[in-house]
């Protein structure tokens, strides 16, 4: 017997339903989404695993738009508090996971988490934009900050409000058709580049070592750093000492060595990290950068030969009126 024409809503609801709940029982067993019970509570490295990360990203980005979604569904009157408190609150479990992700990433990377960060970039940057690019989200901003004189806002509220207008401006809120999505595509393709700069700056710094071969070489080395340095030899299956170019590193040698060759050679390391792709990465990312503040303000990239969104908030003027 055929299933009626009627029943298939009921069963792509089922389906939906039996999907959400499986998502739900996925995201309670994930230690990144718990509550940590934890000292400062700090992340329980010891229970989190690298396949862990991306499901607790997916989830937690469909619970930062579903926060999104209510704040723009309200059907009150835009005030601090149901916009820019709310907006502020939204998207606590994302923070925590990139938060996490980042630590790991930046201190204990392997090439499973490279592979992952590298999948997530462009997908954490598409979900920025439908936040910063939503309509609906940004009319409500734009309408407190335009009667913000009338708000009754203290000093830091008003500082709040008027950086997160800042920034959605800034993030392309005020661009209409083609260019809104000119947009989206380069902060994807920016987060790729980034991406890629960085885990190649990482591994050439990874890759270098400096080799301490007698006691000339160690003279006037502190016990400390002697120390980390055998430790460092040990794990690279070396004999003796190593100098890397972690900064725990890098810096006491610099500082505490009178070996002015052993010096060169170290700086000449660590000023040539990412002497690979890393250099075409930076340019393509510049040329990304300038041509995403273009659309933005309609400056073309070729005219713009200092960047100054970063120096706004620091500087009297912009840096041209500065120089002039």
């Amino acid at each position: 017997m055929s299933m009626k024409p009627t029943c298939v809503p009921c069963a792509i609801f089922l389906l939906l339903i039996a999907t959400f709940q499986s998502t739900l029982v996925q995201a309670q067993d994930n230690p990144l989404l718990k509550s940590w019970d934890t000292p400062f509570g700090a992340p329980p490295f010891s229970q989190i695993s690298a396949e862990d990360f991306e499901p607790a990203f997916e989830f937690a980005m469909k619970q930062h738009l579903a926060e999104i979604d209510a704040i723009c569904g309200n059907s009150n009157v835009p005030t601090f508090e149901n916009t820019i408190a709310a907006f502020e609150d939204a998207g606590d479990d994302l923070s925590r996971v990139q938060r996490t992700f980042s630590a790991l990433t930046s201190s204990a990377t392997n090439d499973e988490l490279r592979a992952i960060q590298s999948r997530m970039a462009p997908k954490m940057a598409a979900h920025s934009s439908k936040i910063t690019l939503n309509a609906k989200l940004f009319a409500r901003i734009d309408t407190l900050f335009e009667k913000r004189a009338s708000l009754g806002l203290d000093e830091e509220q008003s500082r709040v409000l008027e950086l997160t207008h800042k920034s959605f401006v800034r993030d392309g809120a005020k661009l209409q058709g083609a260019d809104r999505e000119r947009l989206a595509t380069i902060s994807k393709e920016l987060a790729g580049l980034y991406t890629s700069f960085g885990q190649n700056v990482q591994k050439s710094t990874e890759a270098f070592t400096l080799e301490l071969k007698d006691d000339a070489d160690l003279a006037g080395l502190p016990g400390f750093l002697l120390s980390a340095a055998a430790q460092a030899a040990k794990e690279r299956g070396k004999e003796g000492q190593v100098i890397t170019l972690a900064r725990s590193s890098f810096e006491p040698f610099m500082t505490f060595s009178p070996r002015r060759d052993l010096r060169e050679k170290l700086f000449a390391g660590w000023t040539n990290r990412g002497d690979n792709d890393a250099g075409d990465c930076l340019c393509q990312g510049r040329w990304k950068r300038l041509e995403n503040q273009g659309c933005i303000d309609g400056v073309a990239a070729a005219q713009r030969p200092i960047p100054w969104y970063g120096l706004q908030d620091s500087q009297h003027a912009l840096p041209r009126k500065l120089l002039c």
